[in-house]
């Protein structure tokens, strides 16, 4: 497996409760194998650590836009289940 980059090793880092997660993340060779099998049990873990291994050394302003687009989708995602859920309609999903 490729060694990290720059971005992932700042995931690594900066991940909230890594230390929960099923693997060593101090071993980039075992994280890598194991967001590639999905076995991470996390998810978002997952997803970061595939678009940042995407991003050039040289890209923090497009993993910059990358993440900050994440964030945006997600947001919108938040919004709209609160606002459809949390309002009670006759044909609409109750909370």
């Amino acid at each position: 497996m490729p060694e990290a980059n720059r971005y992932q090793k700042r995931l690594l880092e900066s991940y909230p409760n890594i230390d929960l997660l099923p693997f060593d993340h101090r071993d980039e060779g075992e994280v890598a194998k194991a967001a590639a099998e999905r076995r991470t049990g996390d998810s978002l873990f997952e997803f970061l650590w595939h678009e940042l291994a995407a991003m050039g050394e040289e890209d923090t302003c497009e993993v910059d836009k990358a993440l900050g687009q994440a964030l945006f989708d997600i947001e919108t995602v938040r919004r709209d289940i609160f606002h459809t859920c949390s309002t009670p309609s006759a044909d609409g999903p109750k909370a």
